[in-house]
């Protein structure tokens, strides 16, 4: 089946303590994928990087209620999710999620949400995800990846860079599996794709320094929902292989570290 796992964002300037719709960023959307509806699909993860503590709501017609949904009192500069990988929210195709958020209201601060969505089975898409059991036996070496990259927009994905931009040792025709990542400083999020995640954009939270969230991401949630969600990558990609991230205004740069398995 072709597998997909997507991350979407979306942005609200200064929205004050009354819950206010997010913008998407630009080119995501918030319209749950034509996929196989008698397959898994589903949010897994939700959560925002806010200036001032606020409330991140998700709400559709097809949830538990299309008025307040799943929502969470969400605490200022923290990325956690409060919805962290042990319970999933079924989605269904075609269906619009409205996200909302609250947070500072002093002008200038930009505040951001992030959706991690799954899909079993999305035709037109060949994403090459695997579980942990799939991969264990058949690591050679670990081998991380640093790139630094640029941010300079809050509206969109920013700073997109080739994973071989920093250091450029990938070896050709070698499948390389993305087991996590550590982030300087703390981000919104973290967005890896290329032609083996289907083109579609796979990651998390940046959590900065809590290394221990983020250095096994993919592994954690692999272990935590039961799906292939490790992304492999082949070192003959690496030129178009890209990573960006989401980053409020107070961040003009970051420092990302890719953390993988070199495969047999």
């Amino acid at each position: 089946m072709p597998l997909a796992m997507e991350v979407v964002g979306g942005y609200r300037a200064n929205p004050g303590e009354t819950i206010q719709p997010v913008i998407p960023m630009t080119g995501d959307s918030f319209l749950v994928k034509n996929a196989n509806p008698a397959k898994k699909n589903f949010l897994g993860s939700v959560w925002a990087y806010l200036h001032q503590d606020g409330v991140v709501r998700v709400r559709s017609p097809k949830m538990h209620d299309n008025v307040q949904g799943i929502n969470f009192y969400i605490d200022a500069n923290n990325v956690t999710p409060p919805l962290f990988h042990d319970i999933t929210q079924t989605v269904y195709p075609q269906d619009l999620l409205t996200v909302e958020l609250s947070g500072s209201n002093r002008v200038g601060d930009i505040e951001q949400v992030a959706l991690l969505m799954y899909y079993e089975d999305l035709p037109g898409v060949s994403s090459r995800l695997v579980n942990w059991t799939d991969i264990a036996a058949r690591i050679r070496n670990i081998f991380t990846v640093r790139i630094p990259i640029t941010t300079n927009a809050t509206d969109s994905w920013t700073g997109t860079t080739a994973i071989n931009s920093y250091i450029d040792l990938f070896k050709a025709n070698v499948d390389y599996a993305i087991l996590g990542y550590l982030t300087d400083p703390m981000l919104t999020a973290v967005g890896i794709r290329g032609p083996d995640t289907g083109n579609m954009r796979v990651g998390g939270p940046g959590f900065g320094p809590d290394y221990e969230k983020s250095r096994d991401f993919f592994v954690q949630i692999n272990r935590k929902w039961g799906v292939p969600t490790i992304p492999v990558v082949n070192g003959s990609n690496k030129f178009s292989t890209t990573i960006d991230v989401m980053a409020n205004e107070s961040i003009t740069s970051a420092k990302i570290t890719l953390i993988m398995a070199e495969l047999g």
